[in-house]
């Protein structure tokens, strides 16, 4: 049986899920690549976290966190939740920095230790899809930007020059800017 499978125009966020997806159709197809399934990327040096006693602390939010993770990064999601515990949050609504479009902590922290994500437009516009369709609210822009500068030592100057370039890129939309 020959043949040729092409997959094109995938974005960055989407292309671990299509690839899984591919590895189990030719899987079902009686082709075997290789030990798919096996290879896993971790977000820290060591064994694997416990998360038994997080997941108990979260109760019916897990569901809601963990699908939230398995359709942002397949089979990597569990790289996102150890960043959970570092993030400190002591209640569980305090998790989130976004509601609309949903964006976690642990994903910010995420994005700048694993994706070096240095600037707010890198989250906004690149890793996550706060910016996706509209310039987000200002309450959530400051949020972000403030929970990023605590992680990489931004002064309130910085901080505010970093929502300002955001701004700038969504300039000829927003009205009255």
């Amino acid at each position: 049986m020959g043949g040729i499978i092409s997959i094109s125009g995938v974005k960055y966020t989407t292309a671990p899920t299509i690839a899984w997806k591919l590895l189990d159709m030719l899987r079902k197809k009686g082709h075997s690549p290789g030990q798919a399934g096996s290879y896993t990327c971790s977000a820290r040096t060591g064994p694997p976290l416990d998360h038994t006693a997080f997941i108990r602390y979260l109760g019916h939010h897990y569901d809601e966190i963990k699908h939230h993770l398995v359709s942002r990064y397949a089979t990597h999601w569990r790289n996102v939740l150890d960043y959970i515990d570092i993030a400190e949050s002591a209640e569980i609504d305090d998790l989130w920095l976004s509601a609309e479009p949903p964006l976690l902590k642990a994903e910010v922290l995420y994005f700048i230790m694993q994706e070096q994500a240095v600037t707010l437009a890198d989250v906004v516009l690149r890793r996550s899809s706060l910016g996706t369709a509209q310039c987000p609210p200002d309450v959530v822009i400051r949020k972000v930007a403030g929970f990023m500068s605590h992680y990489l030592d931004w002064s309130d100057d910085q901080c505010n020059d970093e929502c300002e370039q955001l701004y700038d890129s969504y300039f000829p939309l927003i009205p009255g800017r």
